[in-house]
């Protein structure tokens, strides 16, 4: 698949229903639009934590494209250092 193109529907991306769900909410409909948004403006976002951000930039970069950088708030950084030690743990559990 092509990405190429600002009005391709966010559907494309086969992201999560609760990412696709919350970007919907806040008028995300578009791979355009979903590029315009900086990691720490999505983290904002009603029910969209880092889960939903990692399925994100997974899901942009399997088509080589990423969100644009922003300085990331030492909240957001440990809110993400939390989830990836919490999933290392579950997954050594396992």
């Amino acid at each position: 698949m092509d990405l190429v193109g600002d009005d391709l529907p966010i559907d494309m991306l086969r992201l999560k229903k609760r990412s696709r769900s919350a970007l919907r909410r806040d008028g995300v409909h578009t791979v355009g639009a979903l590029l315009t948004r900086t990691p720490d403006e999505l983290m904002a976002l009603q029910n969209f934590g880092v889960g939903s951000l990692i399925d994100v930039q997974r899901a942009l970069g399997r088509y080589g494209l990423t969100l644009p950088h922003s300085p990331v708030s030492l909240e957001t950084a440990i809110t993400r250092l939390r989830f990836l030690t919490e999933s290392l743990d579950r997954r050594q559990q396992e």
